[in-house]
């Protein structure tokens, strides 16, 4: 589990770096105002897994390897009017 949320200055390389380091099963991203590109792997994850990107409003495509274990998807208030790009591989 990983809970940055509301961790305004976190910004797509850090957090992407990060995410490509670790095994998640819980990621909670929600509030991180600067982020605007996300990937994250749930490959190794069986199910259950969550993705809480709620109000991260410059947020507008996230990647999602190993989808097939996500239970739960949250992107209310991103990617402004446009909303969110989820791209489930």
């Amino acid at each position: 589990t990983l809970n940055i949320n509301a961790c305004r200055e976190a910004n797509d390389e850090g957090v992407n770096l990060l995410l490509g380091k670790i095994r998640l099963r819980h990621l909670n991203v929600g509030g991180c105002i600067r982020l605007t590109r996300l990937q994250v792997d749930f490959r190794n994850a069986k199910a259950g897994c969550t993705l809480d990107a709620y109000g991260c409003r410059h947020l507008g495509h996230i990647e999602i390897r190993g989808s097939a274990a996500l239970d739960k998807l949250v992107t209310a208030g991103c990617g402004g009017a446009e909303g969110v790009r989820v791209v489930k591989l």
